[in-house]
């Protein structure tokens, strides 16, 4: 006696997807991704750029606690504040500097009766950011989009610049 039941064969439709089906499905998705990508792309600028700017700020206290050893941001070199800062190369003035290898360019030096350090880096969209602090006025700011280099020695102090405050 043979216990199994018979089935009948499947059909056609029963075997898997149409074709139509399958077009339907990819079309979604292409149109889902075709959204989705230009706004991921987006993120990255401002993520970049922020990046920038945050190495600037870490730069700025590590050259503000070296002025305080001296009373003076005059004669501080990339030395003294890679000295208290380790996890930023800091480089001399004419050196181009970009902010994906942890670089800042620095400057210092008298500006009338103030003295000042200004520090620069490219972040990864090709901004270049900088900040200046003078020891007469708050610290002050300035971007520049697609600027073929970024060094501090290229940004003149006495410049437009604006204030952070």
């Amino acid at each position: 006696m043979d216990l199994r039941t018979p089935h009948p064969a499947p059909s056609r439709r029963d075997v898997g997807f149409s074709m139509i089906e399958l077009v339907v499905v990819l079309t979604i998705l292409a149109i889902l991704i075709a959204a989705a990508v230009p706004s991921l792309l987006g993120a990255t600028r401002p993520a970049a750029d922020r990046r920038a700017e945050t190495i600037l700020h870490t730069a700025l206290l590590a050259g503000r606690a070296a002025a305080g050893d001296r009373a003076t941001y005059v004669g501080v070199r990339p030395d003294d504040l890679a000295a208290g800062e380790y996890s930023i190369r800091f480089l001399a003035a004419e050196a181009d500097a970009a902010a994906v290898r942890n670089e800042v360019s620095v400057r210092t030096g008298r500006l009338g009766t103030a003295d000042y350090l200004l520090v620069a880096s490219r972040s990864a969209s090709g901004r270049c950011f900088a900040l200046l602090d003078r020891s007469d006025a708050p610290t002050a700011s300035r971007a520049v989009d697609d600027a073929p280099t970024c060094r501090a020695a290229d940004l003149d102090p006495s410049g437009p610049w604006s204030s952070d405050r």
